[in-house]
């Protein structure tokens, strides 16, 4: 298993700039869940190809390429220039002929989806807190592409944690500002655990794992450093479930 602190090490020798090295301190955490959800899926499949859909490409296309070599990934997102940042930097290479450019928010236009290579998993991290467009049609869209029996990973934050309810108790506003940019507008709604479930259901998924876990590796090291972030830590740790930081949805296609 691959923890955190192995998939920071995995890019340290990258020439990477101040934002994507932040981006793998708060999300490091996260791919190593994905990546143990990933391998538990995968044991009852044996080690036959797959194809993968991976919304948004990412640190963690490049991890499930190495996890899972004989694998064909495809990525989609916005057009190849566009979806670089932070999460996808130069020094990360993906073959454009995989590449497939879709805005989806526009999948609020059924006349709008494009064709999709039939797949066999759908990954959507931490995506649809970033559009404006319902989460149910961005889901039904993408799960359009998996073959009966296939399944959905998708994760994102939750809306409901016990420091973001904290914020508020205080007056603060626990997210920020939508900001001036289309293309990386910030997050527009997060979810509780009730919603992700309510919203897997109406896509006619059937649910096969949700967890919601605190898998913020930033937290992690600011808990070994200052007294403040082992308070912090330990307020998130002993939360119910409800109130933790990232949700995680596995669902299957009917066959």
């Amino acid at each position: 298993m691959m923890t955190a602190s192995d998939i920071a090490h995995r890019f340290s020798s990258m020439d990477l700039d101040s934002e994507a090295t932040e981006y793998i301190a708060h999300n490091a955490g996260r791919y190593a869940w994905i990546l143990e959800l990933l391998g538990d899926l995968r044991k009852g499949r044996g080690d036959g190809p797959e194809t993968v859909l991976d919304v948004g490409p990412s640190f963690l296309t490049q991890l499930v390429q190495d996890r899972f070599p004989q694998d064909t990934i495809y990525g989609l997102g916005l057009n190849h220039a566009a979806s670089r940042g932070g999460h996808w930097p130069a020094a990360l290479t993906f073959p454009e002929s995989h590449f497939i450019g879709f805005n989806l928010n526009d999948a609020q236009d059924k006349g709008k989806w494009i064709a999709l290579p039939p797949v066999d998993l759908v990954i959507a991290s931490e995506v649809l807190e970033h559009l404006y467009t319902a989460p149910t049609l961005v889901l039904n869209f993408l799960t359009s592409s998996l073959k009966p029996g296939g399944h959905a990973l998708v994760s994102l934050p939750n809306a409901a944690t016990l420091l973001k309810r904290l914020a508020l108790l205080r007056g603060k506003h626990p997210h920020e500002m939508i900001r001036e940019n289309a293309d990386n507008p910030g997050h527009y709604r997060e979810y509780t655990a009730d919603e992700m479930r309510r919203i897997a259901q109406r896509c006619s998924l059937e649910i096969v794992s949700m967890c919601t876990r605190n898998v913020n590796y930033a937290m992690e090291l600011e808990k070994q450093r200052r007294l403040k972030g082992r308070i912090l830590c330990l307020m998130q740790d002993i939360a119910p479930e409800t109130m933790r930081g990232t949700h995680f949805l596995l669902a299957r296609k009917p066959r």
